[in-house]
């Protein structure tokens, strides 16, 4: 018997709301859709799935046992549920800008790396990071596919621009958020990432490699990451930014993939203000 390969779904969290028990329970019903979405989904997959919660301290009270919400994310069908700090604190920033912009640039501070410990999930095959405000329609075991066997030649993966798959392991699938353009750069290249949808190869190397960068903070004012113009829209400080700037400068393989977002991972797009 074929041993299925492991997909994880995860989600962070990383604060509670400041709306008494009636907010404390509605944090967990956009996860709660979520998951029934995805197990509708995957009645008749390929592939075996867990889903795992990274929790952050300051949102212990609504998601876990013990805490003042009146259900949590057990009772969801989380299969695990990791407590996890920032794998980056404030203080270990090197550069005082980074620092103070990370706090500023996004929805979460410095808990928005939370996302980053998808990384190192090493007994995963493949791990999909998501926000809780997804809902899934159809399977996508064709990513899974093409992320975790070499035979693509009858891959149905839409790419964009129709792009070829690299001849070589797979290690993120992604897209872009175009909505938001860039106040840096018109190359597109350097638009966030959109990181309500992040699909990679578990990869410990990765992760340490990310986190230096956070510590180093080499984010500029109205430059971006390292002067080169990743930057001038929501979360550049943050993963959205860092993502595009790690596999955009410093991947060394042609390994990262970004999808048509008129496939997966579609957002209505609302144009900047004043564009």
């Amino acid at each position: 018997k074929t041993t299925k390969k492991v997909v994880v779904y995860a989600v962070s969290f990383t604060s509670c709301p400041k709306l008494g028990a009636k907010g404390l329970s509605r944090v967990l019903d956009a996860p709660a859709v979520l998951l029934h979405s995805l197990r509708s989904v995957s009645t008749n997959s390929r592939y075996q799935y867990r889903y795992v919660a990274f929790v952050h301290p300051d949102a212990i009270p609504c998601t876990v046992i013990g805490g003042e919400a009146p259900y949590d994310l057990t009772k969801l069908g989380f299969d695990e549920i990791l407590i996890k700090n920032s794998p980056v604190q404030l203080k270990e920033i090197q550069d005082d800008y980074y620092r103070r912009t990370v706090q500023e640039n996004g929805c979460c501070g410095e808990k928005e790396f939370l996302k980053l410990y998808a990384y190192t999930l090493a007994d995963a095959d493949v791990v999909v990071h998501l926000d809780s405000d997804i809902l899934f329609f159809n399977p996508i075991d064709d990513l899974f596919d093409a992320m975790t066997t070499m035979n693509r030649t009858h891959s149905t993966v839409a790419t964009m621009h129709d792009r070829p798959l690299p001849d070589q392991p797979i290690d993120i699938f992604f897209t872009r958020d175009y909505a938001q353009m860039s106040r840096y750069s018109r190359d597109s290249s350097k638009f966030a990432i959109q990181g309500g949808f992040i699909m990679v190869r578990p990869n410990q190397t990765i992760f340490e490699e990310l986190v230096q960068l956070i510590r180093q903070g080499d984010f500029r004012e109205l430059e971006g990451w390292e002067g080169k113009h990743y930057g001038g829209y929501y979360g550049a400080a943050q993963v959205q930014g860092l993502l595009s700037y790690y596999y955009g400068e410093r991947y060394p393989h042609n390994r990262a993939v970004e999808l048509n977002p008129c496939i997966y991972n579609s957002l209505v797009a609302v144009p900047p203000e004043n564009e």
